[in-house]
């Protein structure tokens, strides 16, 4: 009778440990490449065929390298004088650099918000900051919203990324 009374509670303790485990929230941690990318406000867009970009998530850390604009970055040529860029080199340069961001250091999530907290940064002056968004996944679909600071023109743009992994 005992044998009888500790497999229906075994049977019954796997069927809340599976219902739990069905219950738990997607994970962040992956490979997210950026789909769509839409900003609203001043200067509103909506940007449906977004640069290669891809987010790294880990159990702590993120990195994220993003290709901003809906066209590839152009081509430069090689510079003449490596050591003595003229002006026309050194534009073509920056054009090229500027369309991209890349960011990584460590993150917390808590509810719907995602703080991250660059460490390294292509923008020196980003590193050190602190970074928050709204974050919600459903499916393979993770959506990032980020809001205007406290006193900007009122925008707000939202990311939608794919899991790749």
């Amino acid at each position: 009778m005992r044998l009888k009374i500790a497999l229906v509670g075994l049977l019954l303790l796997a069927g809340v440990v599976e219902m739990v485990v069905a219950q738990t929230a997607p994970s962040l941690q992956g490979a997210w490449r950026v789909t769509e990318v839409t900003v609203t406000g001043d200067g509103a867009t909506a940007n449906k065929s977004p640069q290669p970009s891809l987010y790294l998530f880990t159990k702590q850390h993120y990195s994220m390298i993003l290709v901003r604009g809906s066209s590839p970055r152009k081509l430069y040529p090689d510079a003449a004088n490596p050591a003595k860029l003229t002006d026309v080199e050194k534009l073509a340069r920056f054009q090229a650099f500027d369309a991209f961001t890349a960011n990584t250091g460590t993150y917390q999530l808590s509810g719907t918000t995602l703080t991250t907290h660059p460490v390294v940064a292509k923008a020196p002056g980003f590193m050190g900051t602190t970074q928050i968004r709204e974050f919600k996944i459903e499916g393979n679909t993770l959506t990032l919203i980020d809001k205007s600071a406290a006193g900007q023109p009122v925008s707000q743009t939202t990311t939608r990324l794919t899991r790749i992994e």
